[in-house]
């Protein structure tokens, strides 16, 4: 029988996860190991209470409700995502504490372990690992630690995947001073490239909702009115320009079409499509928003 003071005995004793045969439906067995990394945080929530002093596992923040538990899961899939950060970068992106705090010692371990845990015993040191670092953030603050936490987490990813897309759209020529000359090819690539990725970080940072009634291109004017919710503009340049409007948008998953054209899906989950022809003969880039169609014809 397990040591009362155990892991083992706690987890059974507060989500009759261990003992007599019962333990949550979706909870993986030990013939198929402990699951995917989803699987293993929302375990690790679960059971976080266990690794709590007797004296604070009646606290409201020892319990993960289902909302939490998805906080919980998006922010620790990205801290595993970045563990190959150093040590002071972790800590400066995700939590903008120095890297000799606690709260980051433990939290980073605790991601460490949960990242390629395959045993209980890893699992315990995991759970081990998480409670102390909510002791170290203190159970009062907690939550709105991890609400603040998962907004880190969610922004850099989103952030990095901006500057990880940008990359390709431009690289420095042999002579760098060709950036600035105006009007050369360097420059616009340059200036093109720049200014999308400043658009989307300053969206992110101040926390701005898309704009929908401007453009949906740099340089598009408004076109045709239409009565329902698909909105047009023009923009002189043909398919040249319709391409080049297509990669600074830095979709992902890019496939060709088969009649000529290509689609992908934008950073926030829109479609874009960019095609050689339309009903009125001239190349179309059209971003899908659910219902909504913005369309842009190239003159």
């Amino acid at each position: 029988m397990p040591e009362q003071g155990g892991w083992v005995y706690q987890g059974r004793q507060f989500h009759m996860w261990f003992g007599h045969g019962t333990k949550p439906q979706d909870a993986p067995s030990e013939k198929n190991g402990l699951g995917s990394l989803d699987e293993r945080v929302r375990i690790l929530g679960s059971t976080a209470i266990a690794g709590l002093p007797q004296s604070k596992r009646h606290h409201a923040a020892a319990s993960f409700d289902g909302p939490t538990l998805d906080r919980l899961v998006e922010t620790m899939r990205a801290w595993v995502g970045k563990l190959s950060l150093g040590h002071v970068d972790f800590a400066a992106r995700f939590f903008g504490r120095p890297a000799n705090s606690l709260v980051v010692e433990h939290l980073r371990r605790s991601a460490e372990i949960i990242a390629g845990a395959a045993t209980r015993a890893q699992m315990r040191d995991a759970t081990d690992e998480f409670a102390a670092g909510m002791m170290a953030v203190g159970l009062d603050g907690w939550r709105r630690f991890l609400t603040d936490a998962h907004e880190r987490a969610t922004a850099t990813a989103f952030v990095q995947s901006i500057k990880d897309n940008a990359r390709p759209s431009y690289s420095m020529p042999s002579d760098p001073f060709e950036v600035f000359t105006p009007g050369s090819p360097e420059n616009k690539t340059f200036t093109r490239g720049t200014e999308h990725v400043l658009r989307e970080l300053g969206r992110v940072f101040n926390n701005e909702n898309r704009d929908d009634t401007g453009p949906p291109v740099p340089d598009a004017t408004s076109g045709e009115k239409t009565r329902g919710p698909t909105t047009q503009w023009v923009k002189p340049g043909g398919m040249a320009e319709a391409d080049r409007d297509f990669d600074d948008m830095h979709p992902k998953d890019v496939r060709p079409l088969a009649k000529g054209g290509r689609v992908g899906e934008l950073p926030d989950g829109r479609m874009i499509v960019v095609r050689p022809y339309s009903k009125g003969g001239r190349p179309t880039l059209e971003i899908q928003d659910g219902r909504k169609r913005s369309k842009v014809r190239y003159e």
